[in-house]
């Protein structure tokens, strides 16, 4: 009876982790939207780095507030997490830089796991620029050791964030990996 309850109980998780609808799965190409971005080794490991700007209409306190409520939810089809708490040295940073009066007002963290279950990070830092616009820079760097290729996921993950009807349609300006030639 205890194996046929724990075999029930992995089925429920893997239909749970199959449902995932920001994964670029298995297949290469990955015929997925915005899997196209595939990076090969840009950190050592595949990474992808991005830039957003939300404009003067978005402040940070409301991008921020926002993004944590989108990755503390888990997103909307589970796969993502928001990252606190201290590590194992005991550092537990606040997300929150405004009282060191700099451009970056705050910090944050998640993650985000793929139907494959890999666990890749997120990091995210929201500043003010000279010309007063909010600017998200995003960060996905695979979370597996020797992951030199992504299939497009990191791109993937950011995007499908952005769109799940948190900031639908900003414009994403590659930074760094992302296969960005």
């Amino acid at each position: 009876m205890a194996v046929r309850l724990f075999m029930l109980a992995a089925l429920c998780a893997t239909s749970l982790v199959a449902a995932n609808n920001s994964s670029c799965g298995p297949k290469e190409p990955s015929p997925v939207k915005d899997c196209q971005n595939v990076d090969l080794g840009t950190c050592g490991n595949a990474c992808c780095f991005v830039d957003v700007s939300l404009g003067t209409k978005i402040s940070p306190d409301t991008a921020y507030a926002t993004l944590k409520g989108y990755l503390a939810a888990n997103g909307t089809d589970g796969s993502y997490s928001y990252v606190t708490g201290p590590d194992s040295a005991g550092h537990n940073p606040s997300d929150d830089l405004r009282q060191y009066n700099i451009p970056w007002k705050y910090i944050l963290q998640g993650t985000h796991t793929t139907t494959g279950g890999y666990v890749d990070k997120i990091n995210i830092n929201i500043r003010v620029d000279e010309n007063k616009n909010t600017v998200l820079r995003m960060g996905s760097v695979a979370g597996i050791h020797g992951a030199l290729g992504d299939n497009g996921q990191l791109y993937k993950t950011m995007r499908y964030m952005l769109d799940d009807g948190i900031m639908p349609g900003l414009e994403m300006t590659m930074v760094s990996g992302c296969g960005k030639k």
